[in-house]
């Protein structure tokens, strides 16, 4: 269990906003989410609740863009330590406007897009 600059680092991530996204350069290595901002995290689906603001709002354009899977780690809190939830395929699916609604009365932050996960399985890892 690490701390979110020690998962950073091991990563070999950025240290640049958005933090949960972690990159190097224009490269998503990883995500780190948090629970008490993103609270649709389960072991099938995850929803990522990206913020309105810059540069979360373009960085929330890329990742709605991977096609390579990607662990996600997940926190309860800012405090908390993280741990592997798994790799995750971003779907190609755009949110409803009632599913932006209730992300937006959820939030604690203006939300910009929902970009929706689904857990990878062996057999996709290797043949995609």
């Amino acid at each position: 269990m690490n701390n979110f600059h020690q998962l950073r680092n091991q990563l070999g991530g950025d240290a640049a906003e958005p933090w949960y996204i972690i990159r190097r350069g224009s490269k998503i290595r990883a995500l780190c989410l948090r629970k008490d901002l993103n609270p649709r995290l389960s072991f099938g689906s995850i929803e990522v609740w990206l913020d309105a603001r810059a540069p979360a709002e373009q960085w929330g354009q890329r990742l709605a863009a991977e096609k390579m899977a990607l662990p996600v780690f997940a926190a309860d809190n800012a405090d908390a330590d993280y741990h592997c939830l798994g790799l995750y395929y971003v779907q190609p699916r755009q949110p409803t406007a009632e599913e932006l609604a209730t992300a937006e009365k959820e939030a604690s932050h203006p939300v910009s897009r929902i970009v929706f996960l689904e857990r990878a399985h062996v057999s996709e890892m290797i043949f995609r």
